[in-house]
């Protein structure tokens, strides 16, 4: 038992009906629009009018122009119809999508299909157009023995002029530019903030003139301890030296 299903299908009436037959006279020639209904198949039909009342009805058998019918489907009510102006056609309805789910559930559950031609599950596949088996996914792709192993060391190099990257050496993490270590970067791990409170910092105390040197003439200036020269400018002829007050703090 089937539901069939038809493109483009219509079909206007030959003869007036009444709420209650169930046979339906077609004009003439129409009949051959529909596929052939063996016993047990059928398909929706929708009766309309200029108004937009509607009656679903279902097709049973079709012989010559007359088609046999079970009225009122799909939640509509039957009424009497008028050749003039009734038209008849195959619809998408909901009764028409449920049916259909429903032969695909009965297909589904009903199972023992098996896949054919091209398509090959294989226990170890060869071919492009084979499948490969959960079993030989697991043991080739995922062995349970396998865990995860993290790298020995950190290797990111950024695409850039420079070269830059970061490198792990176990304990530290380390900066590079152009292959050359930079360093490591102070960390959580590794910085302790309480082991420079007593490094010596400069206080900037302000600068003083050496006084005018001539082209290509050098110059030379002693602050006295503990005072440490840290700039120089110059500024027209005159050098002017910055310095700096060494303290600790």
């Amino acid at each position: 038992m089937s539901m069939l299903i038809a493109n483009n299908l219509w079909a206007t009436l030959a003869a007036d009906i009444t709420d209650t037959a169930t046979s339906i006279l077609l004009s003439a020639g129409q009949g051959s629009r529909f596929p052939n209904i063996i016993a047990g198949d059928w398909m929706y039909l929708t009766l309309f009018d200029k108004n937009n009342d509607s009656e679903i009805v279902k097709v049973t058998h079709v012989a010559g122009d007359t088609l046999t019918v079970v009225r009122a489907q799909d939640g509509t009510v039957a009424q009497a119809w008028t050749a003039s102006g009734t038209r008849a056609e195959h619809r998408e309805t909901a009764g028409f999508v449920d049916a259909l789910k429903a032969d695909l559930d009965a297909a589904i559950s009903a199972g023992g299909y098996a896949f054919t031609g091209a398509l090959t599950l294989a226990g170890d596949p060869t071919a492009a157009d084979m499948l490969m088996t959960k079993g030989y996914a697991d043991t080739t792709y995922l062995p349970s023995t396998t865990s995860f192993q993290p790298p020995s060391t950190f290797d990111f190099i950024e695409s850039d002029a420079n070269n830059l990257g970061l490198s792990w050496d176990g304990a530290n993490l380390h900066v590079t530019a152009n292959g050359a270590d930079l360093g490591f970067i102070w960390r959580s791990g590794n910085f302790n903030p309480s082991a420079y409170a007593n490094t010596a910092v400069c206080q900037l105390t302000g600068g003083f003139e050496t006084g005018a040197v001539g082209a290509n003439s050098g110059g030379s200036v002693n602050a006295p301890v503990p005072y440490v020269t840290y700039g120089v400018r110059l500024t027209g002829n005159v050098w002017f030296m910055q310095v700096a007050l060494m303290t600790n703090s």
